[in-house]
């Protein structure tokens, strides 16, 4: 007879304890640990070639206190079971050699197990060693390589190898610029709930790019990227409930997307929250803080924040009264063609002409407004340009001719 072991042999003299001699459990000498009852299991198990358990009992033995040299323990297991072929084990052994897990670093045998997975049909094992292609991580660089394993990931169902094709499509990286089939890629990934290519997606059917345009179904795969925090999703949706479009419109909802996207540094959508702060839409109307945030954005050139800041410091709203702030920022969105903002800059030059300097000042940049077809800009252009003699006026005329040829286009806020 097989001789038992000592723990096998406790565990039974217990049972008899209990069983034929009536004993209550809490009169038992000796009461089994139902966790150190089942790591011995998988121990006998994975003694006895059992690839599975090998895994299980690699990672049950890692957080055992009674087990010496467990990190040690796990690793030999894990590797025992990797090498048996079994695929969590292979992947687990190669995702650590990768990162820097317990297994240690070392890309190149990374690269080796994930071939392993991938070889033997596995779709995230094709994505893995696909993706060290893409960027010559334990393997050269080898972008056409690494479409070759994509497209076995993807075509394996595996989200993360379907979002790459779709970026790959969309990139022309190894591939030809291909926007439908990209579309098609983000989509099967986005229906697995995966965030960026939903947000790639909802992007899409905004713009009609690779597919037909639906503001509707835009919103549907935008929402959840903008609650998983992609920024750009997170404008979007914003835009989408300021306007109505796609969406029922919805001021707070609109508010609670922008605050979300400028937490994360997003100046169209700073300046949105701002808009919504000055406007009281969705949220408490606070000129304070408006200025907070329209200064972000207007600091990283979002012309209609530079505009709506410098009105703010015309009008002393939120901010302490300032001319020269207020003809700062009117500047610099004016320069970069935002025609409400050379009418402002305009309008002020008007209002406060210290010499014919500022005449010329005020006639240019209003011109250049009434160009763009800003109508306030006429009737206050008809009295001040009265003021100028010919050789004034032929200033202005030269000065918005040069403005025009090397203009950019005008300023707008970017499509959501």
């Amino acid at each position: 007879m097989k001789r038992l072991d000592l723990f096998t042999r406790a565990l039974l003299a217990s049972t008899f304890c209990l069983v034929i001699a009536g004993c209550k459990p809490k009169d038992a000498a000796i009461a089994p640990d139902p966790a150190a009852v089942k790591l011995q299991v998988l121990k006998a198990k994975a003694e006895q070639g059992d690839a599975a358990a090998q895994y299980e009992f690699s990672i049950a033995v890692a957080t055992a206190q009674s087990v010496t040299n467990r990190l040690e323990e796990s690793k030999r297991w894990l590797r025992r079971s990797a090498e048996s072929g079994h695929i969590p084990a292979v992947l687990d052994l190669a995702t650590q050699l990768e990162k820097g897990g317990d297994a240690g670093s070392n890309p190149e045998e990374a690269a080796r197990w994930y071939r392993v997975a991938a070889e033997k049909g596995d779709a995230t094992g094709a994505y893995a060693l696909g993706s060290l292609y893409l960027r010559g991580v334990g393997v050269a660089l080898d972008v056409p390589e690494a479409i070759k394993w994509f497209r076995k990931g993807a075509e394996g169902n595996n989200p993360q190898a379907q979002f790459q094709m779709g970026l790959l499509y969309k990139t022309g990286n190894g591939l030809p610029i291909d926007l439908a089939e990209a579309a098609t890629w983000f989509r099967k990934a986005a229906t697995q709930n995966h965030p960026e290519a939903q947000a790639e997606l909802g992007a899409a059917l905004l713009r009609g790019e690779g597919v037909e345009a639906n503001l509707e179904e835009a919103a549907k795969f935008l929402r959840p990227a903008a609650d998983h925090g992609i920024v750009s999703s997170q404008f979007q949706l914003a835009s989408l409930y300021e306007h109505g479009t796609g969406v029922t419109a919805d001021y707070k909802e609109a508010a609670k997307y922008y605050q979300k996207a400028a937490e994360q540094g997003h100046p169209t959508a700073q300046s949105g929250l701002g808009l919504a702060l000055i406007h009281g839409h969705g949220v408490t109307q606070d000129f304070g803080q408006a200025a907070r945030w329209l200064k972000k954005a207007a600091e990283k050139g979002d012309t209609e924040a530079q505009f709506r800041l410098g009105q703010l410091h015309a009008s002393g709203q939120g901010l302490t009264q300032n001319q020269e702030e207020a003809l700062a920022w009117y500047r610099k969105a004016a320069e970069a063609g935002h025609s409400e903002a050379q009418f402002g800059l305009g309008a002020l030059y008007a209002a406060n002409p210290t010499d014919a300097k500022d005449q010329i000042e005020a006639c240019t940049w209003l011109t250049l407004a009434e160009r763009a077809g800003n109508t306030n800009a006429t009737s206050l252009l008809q009295f001040i340009s009265q003021l100028l003699n010919e050789e004034q006026d032929a200033q202005v005329k030269k000065r918005v001719s040069e403005f025009v040829r090397k203009a950019p286009s005008p300023a707008a806020r970017p499509n959501p």
